[in-house]
């Protein structure tokens, strides 16, 4: 009994080269076709949502929190700001690879950042960001303050402090349930596009029965295009996976499951001729 219900998971790995597996979806997987794609679907979005997982909390830990670790409690009050950091000059560095992400040079007379380096250049009285050779100011504007707060320390920092910590702890849950959202969002989704497609592909299906001379059912067809979408659903986990993307993915994916379907109603074709041969004999 065991062995009848798995014998539909072969489709995994024989819907890529073995035209039996579609012969058996079309006769045999009365009630099963769906469940064999959501169950499917669940075990390739675990797998991707894990993978995703590891790549968001490696940027996470590795880039994100050390930036918001480092980066500085300012303010500006009266056009010009401050830092909570000693001296005038401070720099925000990717600790990966040393690469400087943002400059601040609060000094009366600060350098110049090069319009050729992109990044973040806080300076006493704007700042400038670079962008591809592009620099874009925004000088500080002066603020009308009460009279009762005046005489207070020209950096708050607490609100800053507060922000950071915002940004961590948000950054902190993503990194945590990343993989949950994933699949509990997009294993859905996928299910209702595939399920979507498979009755598309069936009646294309409808047509290439017809030129291939055999008489099979919409629900077969169903069958057979579910099984058919099998190794685009497949390749399209791996490139997941590897961080890669073949180009124009959605053509190839449409065209390679089509191409798939031709196999499956040709096996089906086959089969019957030498059914209909062998009672003839």
């Amino acid at each position: 009994m065991l062995k009848e219900r798995l014998r539909p998971w072969r489709a995994v790995y024989q819907s890529f080269y073995r035209g039996s597996i579609y012969r058996e979806a079309a006769w045999s997987w009365r009630g099963l076709a769906y469940q064999y794609l959501i169950i499917l679907l669940l075990f390739l979005w675990i797998v991707a949502g894990l993978h995703l997982q590891l790549v968001v909390a490696s940027y996470i830990d590795g880039f994100l929190i050390p930036f918001f670790d480092d980066m500085p409690r300012f303010d500006h009050k009266n056009g010009t700001l401050t830092m909570d950091k000693p001296g005038e000059v401070y720099q925000v560095k990717d600790r990966r690879n040393g690469r400087v992400l943002v400059d601040f040079d609060l000094r009366k007379v600060p350098r110049d950042p090069p319009l050729s380096e992109d990044g973040i250049f806080y300076r006493r009285t704007a700042l400038i960001l670079h962008h591809e050779g592009k620099e874009e100011i925004s000088p500080f504007k002066e603020r009308d303050e009460p009279e009762s707060t005046k005489q207070k320390e020209p950096t708050d920092t607490k609100g800053k402090e507060n922000e950071w910590s915002s940004a961590k702890f948000v950054l902190e849950r993503v990194k945590n349930f990343f993989a949950l959202f994933v699949v509990g969002s997009l294993w859905i989704a996928s299910f209702l596009l595939c399920a979507v497609q498979s009755l598309v592909y069936a009646f294309i299906g409808k047509l290439l029965a017809v030129l291939n001379r055999v008489t099979l059912t919409y629900a077969q067809l169903v069958r057979i295009a579910i099984v058919a979408m099998t190794p685009t659903l497949l390749i399209d986990t791996v490139q997941k996976l590897t961080c890669t993307g073949i180009p124009a993915w959605a053509l190839v994916s449409f065209v390679l499951s089509l191409a798939y379907l031709l196999f499956g109603v040709r096996a089906n074709a086959v089969a019957r001729l030498a059914e209909t041969e062998q009672s003839l004999k």
